[in-house]
């Protein structure tokens, strides 16, 4: 929230007192908005399909009836699933 109120306040600033004096406000507000905003949404998105797919994965495991009657021969795709998640989280290098 910090960050973002941060690159915001900066926002209001460039464009409030920028866009009528510097003609290279323009230019630096794209990047801004580019790299923080619209990075940050990517990396979001590429979070959400990829829990989604774990989220299945742990679904279709879960509604197999020879994973509730002996789980222990399961055990490669919980051990696969939760390093599939750890994995994702450590690469998506999101705030959460």
């Amino acid at each position: 929230i910090i960050i973002s109120c941060f690159f915001g306040i900066i926002l209001f600033v460039i464009a409030y007192y920028g866009f009528r004096i510097v003609p290279v406000t323009i230019p630096l507000l794209q990047v801004i908005f580019s790299t923080t905003i619209l990075g940050d949404l990517i990396k979001h998105l590429i979070f959400v399909n990829r829990v989604k797919n774990v989220f299945e994965n742990w679904q279709s495991l879960f509604q197999n009836t020879e994973f509730k009657i002996n789980p222990d021969n399961f055990r490669a795709d919980v051990y696969k699933n939760w390093l599939y998640y750890e994995s994702t989280l450590a690469r998506a290098q999101i705030k959460l």
